[in-house]
């Protein structure tokens, strides 16, 4: 049964990576229909005495969220028919979750078998970006940016900032194995490379982020080695990326078809669109309509996203709401504390690329994004229910 339900799982994350990200429709309602199916197959399969530790303050903090977004659609949403495709979506991602917590723990003597898939698609988006950008760069003029099957630069370099700490982290804990490590070094190198021909500026820069707290929380307190970290990822810096990067990081304040500028005064406009709103929020995937009452900025186009998940998601989700997230993502820190080791430092990575990245974009509106970063979340939040999550996850390279 583990094996079906995180085939069944993959099935639907890589469906939807593939299918522009899972924003289509009908492609996204069957990408959740996998999912669904493989949290339906685990626990139908798995005899409880077989599953993990219980964890009732992260069930139930995920059953909140799914209920508060169908209480809002009902009740508070100021665009009701928004929010009926939100519901589904954040029930995938806390199933995606749960599944990760279980899984990493049933397959505690060979974790990384559970972030292989994960791997696999970036590896496939990564290089897919790669043949892009160079099919770009042969033709005439200067090559665009690389998106893969996303429609986004930034969203596509979402997925590798995500999946670029996790490698690095394998090589580490594969480092006994010279093959395997330099398998991982490999997929990392491609990842990087990826992000850097997305021509995303927060992308490679949340990249070298994730990078860095992964390297601090697997070296700890031997200060001259994070120093070198720290000295390996400036070069990375300085020297990986392209002139078309450099073209875009030299109009810093320009993003996308939108100014720094501009963002900013969207961001200043949603201030008092959850000040009115701050308690029940406006419903998910309402903040375009509730937006136009408090928009100032651009004033003959449209805003359909803050550019910030955090005000977004406060200013749809409401207090409520948004601290029933937190708790969830609070709780799977908590254990991710009580962890060691390489996966752990990877996920905390991943974690910390997403987080800063999420400042300026709205990458937790990407479905397939969401349901990656739930997954890693609940592996990461499953190291700490395992003898090799204690002693330092996945350093015997075992799969």
């Amino acid at each position: 049964m583990d094996v079906l339900t995180l085939v069944l799982a993959w099935a639907g994350v890589a469906g939807a990576a593939f299918f522009f990200g899972g924003v289509t429709q009908p492609e996204w309602g069957i990408c959740m229909g996998l999912v669904g199916v493989a949290g339906v197959v685990y626990w139908l399969g798995t005899a409880k005495y077989k599953r993990a530790e219980g964890d009732g303050w992260l069930v139930w903090g995920v059953c909140g969220v799914v209920v508060w977004t169908a209480v809002q659609t009902r009740w508070f949403s100021v665009a009701p028919g928004r929010g009926v495709e939100y519901i589904f979506t954040n029930a995938a991602a806390g199933g995606m979750l749960l599944l990760g917590r279980e899984l990493g723990w049933r397959y505690r003597r060979r974790v990384w078998v559970t972030v292989a898939p994960l791997l696999v698609v970036a590896v496939l988006e990564g290089a897919l970006g790669l043949v892009q950008f160079f099919a770009m760069r042969a033709g005439a003029g200067p090559a665009d940016s690389a998106t893969g099957t996303y429609p986004n630069r930034n969203h596509f370099a979402g997925l590798l900032e995500m999946a670029l700490p996790l490698a690095v982290a394998g090589a580490w804990a594969w480092r006994k194995t010279w093959w395997a490590a330099a398998g991982m070094l490999g997929v990392a190198g491609l990842l990087v490379m990826g992000t850097v021909v997305s021509l995303s500026r927060m992308g490679f820069m949340a990249a070298l982020a994730g990078l860095f707290v992964m390297g601090m929380m697997l070296v700890g307190g031997r200060g001259k080695v994070l120093v070198g970290v720290g000295l390996v990822l400036a070069g990375a810096f300085l020297l990986l990326p392209t002139d078309e990067w450099i073209a875009r990081f030299a109009s810093i304040a320009r993003t996308e078809d939108i100014s720094g500028d501009t963002r900013a005064q969207i961001w200043r406009d949603t201030i008092p669109l959850i000040r009115d709103y701050w308690k029940t929020g406006v419903g998910m995937g309402a903040y375009e309509v509730a937006f136009y009452k408090y928009k100032n900025v651009a004033p003959m186009g449209t805003v359909d996203y803050a550019h910030n998940d955090y005000l977004q998601y406060l200013a749809e989700l409401g207090v409520v709401g948004f601290g029933l997230g937190l708790s969830v993502i609070g709780r799977c820190f908590y254990w991710m504390t009580k962890g060691s080791g390489a996966l752990v430092a990877g996920t905390w990575g991943a974690a910390a690329a997403m987080a800063l990245h999420s400042l300026v974009d709205f990458n937790m509106y990407i479905p397939a994004n969401v349901l990656m970063l739930a997954w890693i979340l609940g592996l990461g939040a499953a190291t700490a229910l395992t003898e090799e999550g204690r002693a330092g996850s996945g350093s015997g390279g075992r799969w």
